[in-house]
């Protein structure tokens, strides 16, 4: 017969391991850490986008993350929710049985976030395979791409942050990275 203090210890480790993130690995961090994943989080979805996604590969708890991060649990949780629509994290929701409450394990979707990233890469290659002339803001990245005569226009500014328009070329996608 098995002693219950060894079924209760085993069914703690399963819930531990359940709740804790899984390994993303160091490749999953350098790609955070790259100044065109930066500026892509930033233009889609908030400033702190990097900083959360960051700490979900220490931890899954929303509330946990404000706290590292210092700032509220509804700013956190905002950031999840737009990172879900656009499919880069997951969640799982479980019920608590004693107070009726909901808590969401947060996921990040590591092949739909190479994926998300990819998409942006094919997009300048095929303006720069294009024939016409463009410019743009390396700021603003791909939300702010003009052909050459709306680019006269604006006098070589973004209409957004007033950078400077760069010509779209190999050396602005070298910049980028």
């Amino acid at each position: 017969m098995v002693k219950q203090s060894s079924v209760i210890d085993g069914l703690k480790e399963t819930v531990k391991a359940s709740l804790s993130p899984p390994n993303y690995g160091k490749d999953y961090l350098s790609l955070l850490r790259k100044k065109k994943t930066k500026e892509k989080l930033l233009s889609f979805v908030s400033d702190n986008a990097v900083k959360v996604l960051m700490h979900l590969a220490r931890t899954t708890d929303d509330e946990e993350i404000a706290k590292k991060l210092r700032c509220k649990v509804s700013e956190v949780r905002s950031t999840l929710n737009k990172l879900h629509e656009i499919g880069l994290v997951n969640y799982i929701r479980s019920r608590n049985p004693t107070t009726g409450w909901y808590s969401y394990r947060w996921i990040v979707n590591l092949e739909r976030f190479k994926e998300w990233l990819e998409e942006d890469n094919k997009r300048w290659k095929e303006l720069i395979n294009d024939e016409k002339e463009y410019y743009a803001c390396p700021k603003c990245g791909l939300d702010a791409v003009f052909e050459f005569s709306k680019a006269f226009e604006l006098n070589f500014r973004c209409p957004f942050c007033n950078e400077k328009l760069d010509l779209v070329d190999e050396a602005f996608l070298k910049k980028r990275k």
